[in-house]
Order: C-alpha cells, then sequence, then structure tokens
C-alpha cells in the first residue's frame, strides 16, 4: 500500500507542477501543445473538471470508471501519465494523449477485463502496440516482453509486420 501512495502523491505532484508552469507561462493547460509535438501546431484542449485529481488517483487502480469520463479528463489522464513514464523511467511516448484516449476507448469496449488494469498499465501497452514507447529497448524485444507470444504476434500481422 506504501507505494502506491507514493505514486498517487507524486503523479498529484506533476499535475500540480504541469498545471502551475502553464499558469505562470500565462498558457492554459487546454492551449498547451501536446507532449512530443516538435513542430506540431497548438492543440486546443477543453479544461478537465476540478476533479481531475481524484480522477488519476482512481485510475492508478483501476480503470473501471473509464469510459465514463468527459474526453478532458481522459485526455488529462494520458498527458499525466506520458510526463510520469518520462520523469520517472526516463522513457517517452511521442504520440499525443489524444491518440491513446482512443485507443484506450477501443481495447476497454473490445475487452471489458481490461478495466482491472491501471491507467499506467494500458498506456504502456497501448503504446507499445504502436511501436511508440522509448526506453531504449529494443522495440521488437519489448513488444514481446509487454505483449506476451499471442498478442505479440496478433499485433505484429495487424501492423503488417509478420
Amino acid at each position: 500500500m506504501k507505494g502506491k501512495t507514493v505514486v498517487i502523491i507524486g503523479l498529484l505532484l506533476v499535475i500540480t507542477n504541469a498545471m502551475t508552469a502553464a499558469f505562470i507561462s500565462g498558457r492554459s493547460p487546454a492551449s498547451a501543445p501536446a507532449i512530443g509535438g516538435a513542430g506540431e501546431p497548438a492543440i486546443k484542449r477543453e479544461p478537465p473538471s476540478p476533479q481531475i485529481q481524484t480522477i488519476v488517483a482512481a485510475l492508478n487502480n483501476d480503470s473501471q470508471g473509464w469510459l465514463g469520463l468527459a474526453n478532458a479528463d481522459k485526455v488529462a489522464s494520458v498527458d499525466a501519465m506520458i510526463i510520469l513514464f518520462r520523469e520517472r523511467q526516463n522513457s517517452v511516448i511521442l504520440k499525443s494523449p489524444e491518440e491513446y484516449v482512443q485507443k484506450i476507448d477501443g481495447m476497454l469496449t473490445a475487452n471489458p477485463t481490461m478495466k482491472s488494469l491501471t491507467l499506467p498499465t494500458l498506456l504502456k501497452i497501448a503504446s507499445v502496440m504502436e511501436y511508440d514507447f522509448y526506453n531504449g529497448q529494443d522495440k521488437e524485444a519489448l513488444a514481446q516482453e509487454v505483449l506476451g507470444p499471442q498478442l505479440y504476434q496478433q499485433n505484429k500481422a495487424r501492423l503488417g509486420r509478420l
């Protein structure tokens, strides 16, 4: 339980720091550009709900409530996880939070048993499936490790990488 508490506190600090930085720079988080988007135009985002910290904390236990969340809260939650992966695991996810919101929506709709997984786990699975999780490890080895043999083969077929 102690480890989960540390992760939740860390997430809350990351979210608070991002919002503070946006406020100080004179930009709202809703108008901040997507992470990893070098040269991409700023994406106009809706601000998350005031309960975003509670939502992110709950998504660190499971993803039961994910499909019922407002899109802005989903985007803010995924954005926070991308930042957390970068800061805590020295890993980079380049695609936008919006893309991963759609992918996670699809994963949970297609396989409701995945709702027992945490948002960080779902995001890592989705980004590894897209070969968009950069941690210095060989992409194929990482995909095999995270996805397992059966899902790895299905994913390769989906991407036409057989």
